[in-house]
């Protein structure tokens, strides 16, 4: 479950990196500056790409996590929690040198809410 402290801000957590990331794991990936409009800085972020992927890539794909709540009822838009929210119309390959530090993971229902979230942004379903 993902987790905040009393400001909403995500707490480093003690755990272990893996040594491959996992599609619904959640790391502090340093963000590349792409324009004003998409997120960069160290953020926290999800992972979207398959395990198949993330073993053998050097990049993987993820989808960083927000404060900022403007318009939760978006279908690509999966609240966690009371202060934080997915955006999948930001889906971006990082190096993954580029992942700076473990954070956790998401829970089963919330992976099948990013899951339905990215086939409706991608226009799948």
């Amino acid at each position: 479950m993902v987790d905040t402290n009393q400001n909403g801000k995500f707490a480093h957590s003690l755990e272990s990196e893996q040594a491959t990331p996992q599609k619904g794991e959640i790391y502090w990936v340093d963000m590349p500056y792409y324009s004003t409009t998409v997120i960069s800085n160290i953020r926290p972020c999800v992972v979207l790409s398959n395990n198949q992927a993330n073993k053998n890539s050097k990049t993987i794909l993820v989808t960083p996590i927000t404060r900022r709540l403007k318009r939760p009822e978006l279908p690509c838009h999966v609240t966690l929690n009371d202060k934080n929210m997915v955006k999948l119309e930001v889906i971006i390959p990082v190096e993954k040198e580029k992942i700076t530090g473990y954070y956790g993971k998401l829970t089963e229902k919330q992976m099948r809410e990013v899951n339905q979230a990215m086939l409706i942004e991608l226009g799948i379903i």
